[in-house]
C-alpha cells in the first residue's frame, strides 16, 4: 500500500512537470506566432524646430534688353551670315546687300537731290525778283498816293477859302435869293472837297498797307527759298547712309555684341523699313525667368535671394526683382543676374530658401495621417495584457500649422517631445493596433 502511494506521488510530480513544460512551450509558440502577426513599426520623437521651405524651379536666362538691327528699306539682300541663337561680336557682318542695286539707288537719289537743289535756286531767283518788284511798287504807289493827297488837300483848302471869302463879303446882312443860293453852293463845294481829301488819305493808307504786305510776302518767300526743303534734307541723310553702306561693301554690321534672337530679313528678298533682325544686348545684363505655382510663389518676396546653377557653375545672392501672375494661375519669377559670363537663351535652375516659419513641435511628414479632413498621428503606448506588457498604437489628433516636403509643424492632442510617433510599419496600423518595434 505504501509502495503504491509513492508511485502515485511520483506520477503526479511527473505530470506536473509535463504540464509546466507544456505551458512554457505554448507561451513560446504564442509569442512566436505574435511575432509574425503583430506589425513592426519605426518611431521618431517630435523635434522642436522651424519648418524650412526650399523652392526649386527650372528657368531661362534672357537679355534685359533686345536691340533691333535696322537697315535701309527696299535693298536686295544677297547673303545672310548669321542664324537665330548665334553669338555675334560688335561690328560683325550680319548680312550683305546687292552692290549693283545699292549703286543704282545712290545714283537715282543723287539725281533727285540735284534736281531739288536746282529747283531751290530757281525759287531763290524768283523770290529775289519778286521782292525787288514789291519794293519798287511800294515806292511808286507811295508817290502816286501822296500826290493825290496833296492835290485833294489843295482843292479842299481852296474851296474852304472861297466859301469864307464869300461870307466875309456878305458881312452878315440880309441876302438876296441869288446870294443865298451862291452861299449854299460854295458850302457844298467845301464839304465835297474836304471829303475828297479825307478819302485820298484813306486811299493812301490802303495802298501803302497793300504794298507793305506784298513786300512781307516776298521776304517770306525769299526766306523759305533760302531754307533747305525738308524732303531734300531727308534725301541727303539717306544718301549718306547709302554711301556708308557702300563703303562697308554692302555689309550690315552689328552695332553691339549679342545673341541673334530673331531673323526677319531673308536672302533674295528686299529689306523693309522694320528691323532686319533682333539681337540681345549682352551689355545690358541678364534676367532669369521661371514659372512656379502660386503656393511656392507665396513663399517668395521681392528682394529675396536665390542661387542659380548653370552648366556646373553657380551664382549666389541673385535678387528677385519682380513677380507676374499668369492667366493660368502660375506665377513668373524674374531675377537680375550679374557678374557671370552666361549667355542669353540658356537654361538655369533656381534654389530659393524661404524665410523660416515659427518654431514648434515637428513630426516627419510620413507620420501624418488624415481622416475626413482631420489630421492625426499614431503614438506608442504600453498596455498590460495576460502575456505581459504590449505596445499599442494610439491615435492623437493634431492641427497642422505648416508643412514642407519632409516635416509638418503640429500642435494639440497632448503631443510632447517624448512621444514615440509611428513613422513607418511593415503592414497596416490603425488606432488600437498591437505593434512591436522594428529592431534592425
Amino acid at each position: 500500500m505504501k509502495k503504491n502511494h509513492k508511485m502515485i506521488r511520483r506520477m503526479a510530480l511527473r505530470a506536473l512537470v509535463w504540464f509546466f513544460a507544456a505551458m512554457v512551450c505554448l507561451t513560446i509558440v504564442s509569442r512566436a506566432a505574435a511575432s509574425f502577426t503583430v506589425p513592426r513599426v519605426i518611431t521618431k520623437t517630435p523635434e522642436y524646430q522651424a519648418v524650412s521651405h526650399t523652392v526649386l524651379a527650372d528657368g531661362t536666362l534672357l537679355a534685359k534688353r533686345e536691340m533691333a538691327i535696322v537697315t535701309e528699306a527696299d535693298l536686295l539682300v544677297d547673303t545672310v551670315f548669321v542664324s537665330v541663337g548665334q553669338q555675334i561680336a560688335q561690328g560683325e557682318a550680319i548680312a550683305s546687300v546687292n552692290l549693283t542695286d545699292l549703286s543704282e539707288k545712290i545714283e537715282l537719289l543723287s539725281e533727285e537731290i540735284r534736281a531739288a537743289e536746282q529747283d531751290q535756286k530757281t525759287q531763290q531767283t524768283n523770290s529775289s525778283v519778286a521782292l525787288k518788284r514789291a519794293k519798287e511798287d511800294l515806292e511808286t504807289a507811295s508817290s502816286y498816293a501822296q500826290r493825290a493827297v496833296d492835290k485833294a488837300k489843295e482843292e479842299a483848302d481852296s474851296a474852304a477859302a472861297a466859301y469864307q471869302s464869300y461870307q466875309n463879303m456878305l458881312g452878315g446882312r440880309d441876302v438876296t435869293e441869288e446870294e443865298y443860293r451862291q452861299s449854299v453852293a460854295l458850302l457844298e463845294e467845301k464839304k465835297a472837297k474836304q471829303e475828297a481829301y479825307e478819302q485820298a488819305l484813306r486811299d493812301k493808307e490802303t495802298v501803302l498797307r497793300d504794298a507793305d504786305r506784298a513786300i512781307e510776302d516776298a521776304v517770306r518767300a525769299a526766306g523759305q527759298s533760302e531754307t533747305k526743303q525738308p524732303g531734300r534734307e531727308l534725301k541727303q541723310k539717306q544718301l549718306k547712309r547709302y554711301q556708308a553702306l557702300l563703303e562697308a561693301e554692302g555689309n550690315i554690321n552689328a552695332p553691339a555684341a549679342g545673341i541673334v534672337t530673331e531673323m526677319i530679313g531673308r536672302a533674295g528678298q528686299k529689306t523693309t523699313d522694320t528691323a532686319f533682325c533682333m539681337i540681345s544686348d549682352l551689355g545690358s545684363g541678364l534676367l532669369f525667368t521661371a514659372q512656379v505655382n502660386k503656393e511656392d510663389a507665396a513663399l517668395i518676396g521681392i528682394g529675396d535671394y536665390m542661387t542659380l546653377k548653370h552648366n556646373n557653375q553657380k551664382a549666389e545672392d541673385v535678387t528677385v526683382s519682380a513677380q507676374k501672375t499668369e492667366s493660368d494661375g502660375s506665377v513668373t519669377i524674374l531675377a537680375d543676374v550679374a557678374g557671370t559670363d552666361w549667355v542669353p537663351g540658356s537654361s538655369a535652375a533656381m534654389e530659393l530658401s524661404a524665410k523660416p516659419s515659427e518654431r514648434g513641435l515637428t513630426v516627419p511628414l510620413s507620420a501624418l495621417r488624415s481622416q475626413d479632413g482631420n489630421y492625426y498621428v499614431l503614438v506608442l503606448q504600453d498596455t498590460q495584457t495576460v502575456l505581459g506588457t504590449q505596445k499599442t498604437a494610439v491615435r492623437v489628433d493634431v492641427t497642422v500649422k505648416e508643412k514642407n516636403d519632409n516635416l509638418a509643424l503640429v500642435e494639440g492632442g497632448g503631443l510632447s517631445g517624448d512621444s514615440e510617433v509611428i513613422t513607418d510599419s511593415d503592414r497596416a496600423v490603425s488606432n488600437g493596433s498591437k505593434v512591436r518595434l522594428w529592431e534592425k
